[in-house]
């Protein structure tokens, strides 16, 4: 096994911990916040857990595609393959796909 081998496993694995860190610090701040509160608001409090866990997947997302873009920009670190070269987005549609 080569070092870009380990490497990426290395970096693989610190995305996965702060993307986890960050879902983890999200659904608290949503606890904290949103859950408390009178009963007639019950709608607008889910409405507003949604949009935020829809942003926090959104942000796990462009994490993992900055990932993949620094990767991508080393030689031995492998290839997304298409009809051209991996551009920054395309790494950020890679990692929502």
């Amino acid at each position: 096994m080569t070092a870009e081998y380990w490497i990426t496993g290395l970096v693989t694995a610190v995305v996965v911990v702060v993307a986890v860190m960050l879902h983890y610090e999200g659904l608290r701040l949503m606890s904290d916040r949103l859950l408390v509160g009178r009963q007639h608001l019950r709608r607008r409090r889910i409405v507003l857990m949604i949009l935020a866990l829809l942003s926090l997947h959104i942000v796990e997302v462009w994490i993992f595609g900055i990932a993949y873009y620094v990767l991508l920009q080393f030689d031995g670190f492998g290839a997304l393959l298409g009809e051209t070269s991996m551009g920054f987005f395309d790494c950020i549609y890679y990692s929502a796909a």
